[in-house]
């Protein structure tokens, strides 16, 4: 697509997003958003992952982001929030009984202010820039204003996530192109998902993704474009590519790190997480860990000592 100016580009990246992120979703995700809002007053909440793009089920576990002022005004106290703000978000398993059910969700609790700055890549790891790059719903927001900073921040993620992979590959397809990028994020986390789940997240929504990169491309600079069959093509040097692999290969211990960590606070405020995490190990992995009773009255020792026995049989990567 050909713009004049960058603005006209943005306008159209974030008018394309607006349009998206407005999209219907099931009844059960709306159901959980409106508790989720119930709880902390004046939040806006995002709607991501598996249970958006995916079929649902009985056994479904959504995921939300709640984006709050403070993080007392979703739960008080003051060592969470401080672990909070040191290393976002926090995590919570909430449950909303029906007539018919009862929903499940995970819930990840960040400030506005700390979300927006990780869409722009000012954090310790990419995860939210790459959550965020990808199709998402903006189930409930306060007032016009937060409607329209979270709109920018998804831009933001998206024009991160292409300006972080340009320098990744040489001219590759668009479904290509977002295969590496989230191999290569996913490379940064600590996943229980096999390496060809990026083929699979990108061809479940590929016009989405595509429709991204046309957009994003303007944004981004040293010469990214679209060639001849779609091509995403930069002028980036070879020289410099592998400059940009060097440096996030010896970044990748402590992105990694930093999400250990994650995991770790998580035992404090995520409420069956051991048996959570033991259902997403094997239902990505194939490895099975039984889970005891001693363990699930104490979680961060427990789940400790459960990565890595997760880990040296291949569970988590």
């Amino acid at each position: 697509m050909n713009f004049p100016d960058r603005a006209s580009a943005r306008t159209a990246l974030e008018a394309a997003l607006a349009t998206e992120v407005a999209l219907p979703v099931n009844r059960d995700a709306e159901l959980l958003a409106a508790a989720l809002v119930r709880r902390a007053p004046g939040a806006a909440v995002l709607f991501y992952g598996s249970g958006l793009w995916g079929p649902a089920g009985a056994d479904t576990l959504y995921d939300f982001y709640v984006l709050v002022e403070r993080l007392q005004d979703w739960q008080p106290g003051r060592l969470l929030a401080f672990v909070g703000n040191l290393v976002p978000p926090n995590v919570y398993y909430v449950e909303e009984k029906t007539a018919a059910q009862t929903l499940r969700a995970k819930v990840a609790v960040m400030t506005r202010a700390a979300f927006t700055a990780a869409a722009r890549g000012g954090h310790f790891t990419p995860q939210i820039w790459a959550r965020f790059s990808q199709p998402a719903r903006l189930l409930l927001a306060p007032d016009e204003r937060v409607q329209a900073q979270l709109l920018g921040a998804l831009a933001d993620a998206v024009v991160t996530f292409h300006r972080r992979t340009l320098p990744l590959v040489g001219p590759v397809s668009i479904r290509d192109f977002w295969v590496a990028g989230l191999g290569s994020t996913y490379r940064s986390e600590l996943r229980s998902e096999p390496p060809e789940r990026a083929a699979q997240r990108v061809e479940s929504e590929l016009a989405a993704f595509a429709l991204r990169t046309r957009l994003a491309l303007p944004l981004c600079g040293r010469g990214a474009r679209l060639e001849a069959a779609e091509l995403v093509v930069s002028d980036w040097s070879e020289r410099d590519r592998r400059r940009f692999r060097r440096g996030l290969a010896l970044r990748r211990p402590w992105f990694k790190a930093v999400n250990l960590m994650r995991l770790i606070k998580a035992g404090f405020t995520f409420q069956g997480g051991l048996d959570y995490a033991r259902w997403k190990v094997e239902r990505h992995s194939g490895v099975k860990v039984p889970v005891t009773d001693f363990q699930r009255r104490h979680p961060v020792l427990a789940g400790l000592l459960l990565f890595w026995k997760v880990r040296r049989r291949g569970g988590v990567r």
